[in-house]
């Protein structure tokens, strides 16, 4: 699911407006998949603030993203842009990947499991 989920709720397309239509909505994907099934998921992120952006999107960032990945453990991401930096500050659990700082909309490679989110702390 690339580029959708972060308009979920905000009442741009005529859905109604609901705060969190987005995590609710990945969490009906989580409750289609089997156990172990791979779920992509890229949307707006930056690991040094959220924002939202009305009624536009949102941009997920230290408090979003973890309550976007919960029930499911980061298996790895993919990110389209050059400036990605390491800060061991930020990390995900247990994986030690380079951590975005930098606004992007990375590809997140997610599995059902555990209780892991995209930031950890």
């Amino acid at each position: 699911m690339y580029s959708s989920i972060e308009h979920s709720g905000l009442g741009r397309y005529g859905d109604p407006i609901n705060p969190s239509g987005d995590l609710e909505v990945i969490q009906m994907v989580r409750c289609m998949l089997k156990p172990d099934a791979l779920f992509f998921l890229g949307f707006p992120s930056n690991l040094r603030f959220d924002e939202l952006v009305w009624n536009a999107h949102r941009v997920y960032g230290p408090y979003r993203l973890p309550l976007a990945s919960s029930g499911f453990d980061v298996v790895d991401y993919v990110h389209f842009h050059d400036r990605l930096v390491s800060d061991s500050t930020l990390s995900t659990t247990g994986k030690g990947y380079k951590r975005l700082l930098y606004p992007g909309q990375p590809m997140f490679t997610l599995r059902k499991a555990g209780n892991a989110s995209l930031i950890s702390g």
